[in-house]
């Protein structure tokens, strides 16, 4: 999915063909989720470092951890969603909770390159309409956690509306969930998460038939301070 462009089959699109009443559907959702360590893998207890290469127990036994300093998140999050009936217009909004400790500045995730644009096709011709900052509000719902409300204005049947951003975390234990399916239809879903092999989650599989779970064994790119050698690991 190059967006941007929608395909001819997405233009043409009018409705779906399981739930032939959807106002609306979501044509494509992505979620890409990689660490980025900008400090050491160290041994507990031992005062020395470790390395991706090495195994998972330092010499003296310990278990190696990473240090939460200089670790963090990145979500790469697509969305391209399809407004099939002026009654589904209400489903061009996006609400995207995120962590936002009110005491600790240091505990918030942040928001980077957001980018959400209306698609039209007129006689043929595809318009593009960027949605203003001024349709993105933050509101703080509790102590912990913020929402970010995205309004669309000016929305018909027939547009589309692609949502594009990138959240920043550094909780490094925590990885939000990734919802496969919305309260409309979805047309395909997928998530992608790059973890180091020392970090290590409990991973609740999903059962449902037409969900493919897989894992691979993966590169971790090293970069050198200056950014003048990469080495994979």
């Amino acid at each position: 999915t190059k967006f941007g462009k929608p395909s001819k089959e997405e233009w043409e699109l009018q409705s779906v063909s399981f739930a032939p009443d959807a106002e609306a559907v979501v044509l494509y959702k992505s979620v890409d989720v990689a660490y980025t360590i900008s400090g050491a893998f160290s041994a507990l207890g031992s005062g020395g470092e470790g390395s991706l290469d090495d195994t998972p127990m330092a010499a003296s036994g310990v278990n190696k951890y990473v240090s939460p300093e200089g670790t963090n998140m990145m979500y790469d999050v697509k969305v391209r969603t399809k407004i099939l009936k002026d009654s589904g217009t209400g489903y061009a909004a996006l609400d995207i909770l995120s962590f936002s400790d009110e005491k600790d500045m240091n505990m918030r995730d942040e928001f980077y390159e957001m980018s959400v644009v209306v698609l039209s096709n007129v006689d043929g011709k595809v318009k593009k309409r960027k949605v203003t900052n001024a349709n993105i509000k933050d509101e703080r719902i509790d102590r912990y956690y913020s929402m970010r409300h995205v309004r669309v204005p000016d929305v018909k049947a027939g547009d589309i509306i692609e949502y594009q951003y990138k959240l920043f975390s550094n909780r490094i234990s925590y990885i939000y969930d990734t919802q496969l399916q919305e309260s409309i239809p979805v047309l395909y879903s997928k998530c992608k998460m790059e973890i180091p092999y020392i970090l290590q989650f409990n991973v609740n599989k999903p059962e449902i038939p037409n969900v493919i779970a897989t894992a691979t064994l993966g590169q971790t790119l090293i970069q050198s301070p200056n950014n003048d050698r990469q080495l994979p690991r």
